[in-house]
């Protein structure tokens, strides 16, 4: 697949056609509504001193379940030759109460293990409670010994019901069993642990994963290793961006002239936006686009203030990574790494933006681009808008071919895929002369972010958008109308519209844009020089927003 990037569109229609009709809500799993069923082995195999490990694993892990995702509620189910339901999820609504019931649970040392009975049993609609009218259905099965009967059957109950399950081995339980006893995507829904010590360990992979499944679509790659398919959690961003039937050409290719690539962030993520991510795309750029500073990826709040994005810097071959971080904090992490120069030569290049909450990692080619610690990230508003190569200059959009352009839910989820999705690389003609050494990014800037109320020159203008392969946006003209909290565009009338952002205090302030050409940058490089800068009531954003 092609996709050119056409110039002359203003994101001023994408915000104000898309912002309309939006609901309130973050990203990730906050708000989401899940019911919880754990199965516990409890038979012979798992030994009274095994099964208190497990059980102060299930009050950690159920702390940390109902903490982080909303209005979870969890129940507890124990088998051995048969199976035995402790509490339904929703028995217990407070803390207090779901700890005690854990911590009196007894083990019965109840023979050999049937864990194909106790599936069976947790697919009868009264194990689960009263409807909670929740986002899924979660079931996770630790298991310490080989079942005695036919797992598949219950197994295949449960995924026919629609119900995540996932599946905990411990010591030699049968990888075949895990496998049948686990939903699909396999890599993403079983755990192999030698010894039972090790559980405290699968707490956050799990709470990870539960997101993934509620808010992440299944999508079909190349495996690694060999000639076969594998899925993987993830967004493929082209289906949304570009219109297969509208769009496609004699030779496949999809070309865009002189459209937005705008979408609401919902109609992207219906559910929520995973916290930890990687961004995938293999693209070219256009000589002029090289030359220019732009964002690949962008992500604004409904107010029009930029929460996350990945931004190019053609004349400094550089790329920054941009995100609101917690209590107003704003982060900016940079790479001059030699690969990333790599980016602006021409060619086709598969560039991985890998992003978890204490780091960010680069890949560009399949080899490794350099990393960097990152600070704590804000939740992404998802009543805003997604922009894709977006020029900063001018807030047009960027020449430039696409062949891929996906999300993977997580930070392992890339690492699986065959990366033979660069044009030439498979055959090994798509080499660079020289080697690409393991370097370290630049540091990172930690900085105020203004709130709402102040100063953001967002520098709309108005635009008409009418085709048929890219989302439909209707322009709005207005004039002096505040569109969004804390901004004013006063006379708004065209190409000529007379924008102005007010401070919260009134105090009239300029783009940054158009000071730059005769800004004093004797205190530090155009991105370094932020800090300096950012006293009082003039406060100055010196980067890719």
């Amino acid at each position: 697949m092609t996709a050119w990037f056409g110039a002359c569109v203003l994101i001023y229609t994408a915000i104000i056609a898309l912002h309309s009709g939006m609901a309130t809500a973050t990203a990730g799993c906050s708000g989401e509504r899940h019911d919880i069923l754990i199965l516990l082995d409890g038979s012979s195999a798992m030994g009274q001193t095994g099964f208190t490990k497990a059980r102060r694993w299930v009050l950690r892990l159920t702390g940390a379940l109902t903490a982080s995702h909303g209005e979870t509620r969890v129940g507890l189910v124990t088998f051995g030759a048969s199976p035995h339901l402790i509490f339904t999820p929703g028995q217990h609504v407070h803390q207090r109460g779901l700890h005690q019931a854990i911590r009196r649970t007894r083990f019965l040392g109840d023979g050999t293990a049937r864990v194909g009975n106790a599936l069976e049993f947790v697919a009868r609609q009264e194990v689960w409670g009263p409807s909670n009218d929740t986002t899924g259905r979660v079931a996770i099965v630790v298991m310490a010994s080989r079942s005695q009967d036919r797992v598949m059957d219950g197994a295949q109950v449960l995924h026919a019901a629609g119900v995540w399950v996932y599946a905990v081995g411990i010591g030699s339980v049968p990888t075949r069993q895990l496998l049948a006893v686990a939903s699909e995507p396999h890599s993403d829904h079983v755990w192999r642990l030698k010894q039972i010590g090790q559980l405290p360990h699968l707490v956050r992979a799990l709470q990870q994963s539960i997101c993934y499944d509620a808010i992440c679509q299944n999508l079909e790659v190349d495996e690694k290793n060999g000639p076969g398919k594998l899925l993987i959690s993830g967004f493929d961003l082209m289906q949304h961006f570009w219109d297969e039937e509208a769009f496609k050409g004699p030779e496949g290719g999809f070309p865009v002239m002189g459209l937005p690539l705008a979408e609401q962030t919902r109609k992207v993520f219906p559910r929520g936006m995973p916290d930890e991510f990687t961004l995938v795309t293999v693209f070219r750029m256009s000589e002029h686009t090289r030359q220019n500073i732009w964002y690949l990826w962008q992500v604004l709040d409904r107010s029009g203030i930029p929460q996350v994005a990945v931004c190019l810097d053609g004349a400094k071959r550089m790329l920054a990574f941009e995100a609101a971080g917690v209590q107003g904090a704003e982060m900016l992490a940079i790479s001059q790494h030699p690969a990333i120069s790599l980016l602006f030569d021409g060619g086709w290049h598969r560039l991985e933006v890998t992003v978890t909450n204490f780091e960010l990692s680069l890949q560009v080619d399949c080899k490794p681009a350099g990393s960097q610690p990152l600070s704590q990230r804000a939740k992404v508003d998802m009543d805003g808008v997604i922009l894709l190569g977006i020029l900063v200059k001018d807030r047009t959009a960027v020449h430039a071919d696409f062949l891929k352009f996906a999300l993977y839910c997580g930070s392992r989820n890339a690492g699986r895929e065959r990366c033979c999705s660069v044009p030439g690389q498979c055959d090994g003609s798509l080499q660079s002369d020289q080697p690409i050494p393991n370097t370290q990014m630049d540091g990172q800037e930690v900085r105020t972010l203004p709130s709402k109320s102040s100063s953001l020159d967002l520098n709309f203008g108005p635009a008409t958008i009418s085709h048929p392969g890219v989302s439909q946006m209707k322009q709005k003209q207005k004039t002096s109308t505040h569109f969004f909290e804390g901004f004013e565009l006063s006379g708004c009338a065209g190409s000529s519209c007379a924008r102005k952002a007010r401070t919260s205090n009134g105090t009239s302030r300029r783009s940054w844009f158009a000071r730059r050409s005769g800004a004093d940058w004797s205190t530090g490089t155009f991105w370094n020089s932020w800090i300096a800068r950012t006293t009082g009531i003039a406060r100055e954003r010196w980067s890719c927003w």
